[in-house]
C-alpha cells in the first residue's frame, strides 16, 4: 500500500513472471495525488528493495498515451523497449513495455 498521513492513496506490486522477469504495477487512486512524486518514490523504494533481494529484471506496461506516467517511469530509470498489441483487449489494445535499466 502507498500511504500518505495514514491514508491509503494507492498500491504497488511486484509479481514474478517467466525467465526471472518481474512485473511491477502501480496505481495512485485519486487525481489530487497525481504528479506529486508519490508514485516515483514508491517505484524507487520497490526497485531498491528488489535489488537487495537479487531481483534484477523488472518491467512494466503502460498505455502509450499516459505521458505523465511514462515520464515518472523514465525518472525511475525505466526505458521504453517495445510496443505490445493486445488485439482481444478492448480496454488496453496496445501497451508500451518499459524495462528497468541496471
Amino acid at each position: 500500500m502507498i500511504t500518505l498521513d495514514k491514508k491509503v492513496i494507492g498500491h504497488i506490486c511486484l509479481v514474478k513472471r517467466k525467465n526471472n522477469w518481474y512485473e511491477t504495477q502501480i496505481v495512485i487512486g485519486e487525481k489530487k495525488y497525481w504528479s506529486k512524486g508519490y508514485g516515483s518514490r514508491a517505484i524507487t523504494l520497490l526497485t531498491k528493495k528488489a535489488k537487495r533481494l537479487g531481483v534484477l529484471k523488472i518491467y512494466l506496461e503502460v498505455r502509450p498515451t499516459n505521458i505523465r506516467a511514462i515520464h515518472a517511469y523514465e525518472k525511475c530509470r525505466f526505458k521504453k523497449t517495445k510496443t505490445i498489441h493486445y488485439f482481444k483487449n478492448k480496454y488496453l489494445p496496445k501497451a508500451l513495455r518499459m524495462e528497468l535499466i541496471k
